[in-house]
């Protein structure tokens, strides 16, 4: 039979009951090395005795006189030992019946005894402040155990990305409906309570040191929420309010609503001719307007942007009412009404366009896992209610090459519609030839947009911003960055001179925002699905270049690579609190394609764990 292995571990500590008044009077001297330990007895089940740091037996029981022991032959031998000031440390090889079992035992001035069963390589043992240095492991004595301390903090974040803390390793959160509960992974007492007022309590104060560590290391995060449009009104007093959702056009003058028009049609959302959202303005008041796209006339016209208009009801040259339920993606009203809006506006009247409203959705975080990632800035949002779910110096300005292509398509398309044609001049091609696109070839702008997005094709960039001029395609990718919210984002897009855009984190979610609600067929492309209207026959065996093409649960993005490394935008549909949601994850500064493919893999299991 066996000694139990309770016995021997409350055994071989009452050891050192016995000689520890010896290492307080003669702490200089090594006590524990194996000269100085000798004649030392201690009675627990019996007397036994250490000579020379070493005790031994062939029969623990006939030895202890004990009844209660089993038959077992037993070895100790002291290892290594360290002493200074009410601390004192060993290490013991114990041998039962052959099976070799290594232990650290400590024991204070207060005799408080604690052990731990180690491995065997030990190739560094001291006292440190207080701590039992193991190797490269940190240790002290609590509640009778040696803990491990791990000096590095993980960090911490809670529901929607409000603020973040940092906490010993060795510690544990635990969340009801109100409060955040802090407590250390063995002992578990409630040592620190957060409220959901974000205030600190303590309350054991046994862990005071780590209780203000704690909350010195809270940290709000910039950003708590993503806005819809309508932040784009807090600073205006005199504006119309465009809203496709509940149909309305909103007349405000001093903050103040004073008079609302019906909205009998607007652009299909899921489509090309979706009505653009964002912030823009009355350009022109231009009366009775012909659209050679539609083949109809438009009265009481007011252009806002691009080729969109606020109009009254369009006809046929042939006088014949054009019904239909979406418009090409202006914004049409009853000639009864629109007369009345048309007269009370002015040029450059401020107008908001809302296509989407935030919904309302609390993520609830049960899983307090810690996570960090490599990227030099990021951002994590539920996309359709604006809840932040991660964020990471979301608000700082990098080098973002992601946002050429997207915005130079855009622009294109909101400004030329998909199916004009563009036949290539030798002047808008550079050094990196396409096979296809060769100079005298006509395109449809809705074709060319295939390469720009699924290859980042250089030649199809190039050609979409000749044609508008090189200046005014930039001027109009500047302007159209800041009416929809891209607001620290500066464009600089030349290919000859190399990629200069800069953006935030921040702004390119507006970018995947304003995508996902008023340009999907783009996000389409880029996801590699089949899109209405493209003829993909005029360029056969194009190979997407994008990370995440096939990906059933991807929505859309974009990637590139710049001065600062890789940035970009993807737009997945995730599992949040057991709901389908469309998540926006935003980042820049990856050194590499590989680095972007596995730290956006992380952010989708962690997210998925953090809001099961």
């Amino acid at each position: 039979m066996r000694i139990k292995k309770k016995q021997i571990i409350l055994t071989v500590p009452i050891l050192f009951f016995v000689f520890f008044p010896l290492f307080i009077e003669e702490s200089s001297r090594e006590v524990f090395n194996q000269t100085f330990i000798e004649n030392t007895e201690f009675p627990f089940f019996c007397g036994i005795q250490l000579e020379k740091g070493r005790f031994q037996t062939d029969n623990l029981a006939e030895h202890c006189q004990d009844d209660s022991l089993e038959t077992a032959s037993l070895e100790a031998i002291l290892l290594k030992s360290s002493v200074k000031d009410d601390l004192g440390v060993a290490f013991l090889k114990l041998t039962i019946d052959e099976k070799e079992r290594y232990f650290i035992f400590a024991l204070n001035h207060d005799n408080f005894l604690a052990n731990r069963e180690i491995e065997k390589d030990i190739y560094d043992l001291k006292i440190e402040e207080g701590k039992i240095v193991l190797n490269d492991s940190i240790y002290r004595i609590i509640d009778g155990r040696l803990e491990e301390i791990v000096e590095e903090k993980k960090e911490l974040i809670f529901p929607g990305g409000q603020f973040s803390l940092r906490i010993p390793e060795n510690w544990e959160v635990k969340r009801n409906e109100k409060e955040y509960h802090f407590y250390h992974r063995e002992a578990e007492p409630s040592a620190v309570l957060l409220s959901s007022s974000l205030d600190f309590e303590l309350i054991n104060d046994e862990y005071r040191r780590e209780f203000e560590e704690i909350k010195r290391s809270f940290t709000p995060f910039e950003i708590k929420n993503m806005a819809d449009y309508r932040f784009f009104t807090d600073d205006l007093d005199h504006y119309l309010e465009v809203n496709t959702v509940n149909g309305k056009i909103n007349y405000f003058e001093n903050g103040v609503n004073k008079e609302s028009f019906n909205i009998l049609a607007s652009g299909d959302p899921n489509n090309w001719n979706a009505t653009p959202s964002g912030m823009y303005q009355i350009l022109s008041k231009e009366g009775l307007r012909f659209s050679t796209e539609s083949s109809v006339y438009m009265p009481f016209s007011m252009r806002i942007y691009g080729k969109y208009l606020i109009h009254g009801e369009a006809y046929f040259p042939s006088g014949v009412p054009y019904v239909s339920e979406v418009s090409g993606g202006c914004v049409r009203v009853r000639n009864e009404e629109m007369v009345h809006l048309y007269e009370k506006v002015e040029p450059e009247l401020p107008v908001v366009v809302i296509s989407h409203e935030n919904e309302k959705f609390t993520p609830y975080q049960d899983n307090f896992e810690p996570f960090d990632s490599n990227f030099e800035s990021l951002l994590v949002v539920d996309i359709d209610s604006g809840h932040v779910l991660f964020g990471k110096k979301a608000k700082e300005k990098r080098v973002a090459n992601a946002i050429n292509s997207i915005m130079t398509s855009m622009v294109a398309v909101e400004n030329m519609g998909s199916t004009r044609r563009i036949t290539v001049r030798e002047y808008m091609l550079g050094a990196d030839r396409f096979n296809l696109i060769v100079p005298g070839r006509s395109f449809r702008l809705i074709d060319l947009i295939s390469p720009a997005l699924i290859e980042n094709s250089d030649p199809a960039i190039r050609i979409l911003s000749h044609y508008l001029g090189r200046d005014n395609t930039l001027s109009l990718m500047n302007e159209k960055a800041a009416s929809i919210g891209m607001k620290d984002t500066e464009i600089f897009f030349f290919p000859e001179t190399g990629y200069k855009s800069i953006s935030t984190a921040s702004d390119l979610y507006y970018l995947a925002y304003y995508l996902k609600n008023s340009r999907k067929p783009l996000l389409d492309i880029s996801r590699g699905v089949w899109v209405p209207n493209i003829n993909y026959g005029v360029f056969p065996g194009l190979q997407n270049k994008n990370i995440f093409y096939g990906l059933d649960n991807f929505s859309g993005g974009q990637v590139d690579s710049g001065e600062d490394g890789y940035s970009g935008f993807f737009i997945f549909d995730l599992e949040i609190n057991q709901e389908e949601r469309k998540v926006a994850i935003t980042f820049s500064g990856a050194e590499n394609r590989d680095e972007v493919r596995r730290e956006i893999i992380n952010i989708k299991e962690w997210l998925e764990r953090a809001f099961k």
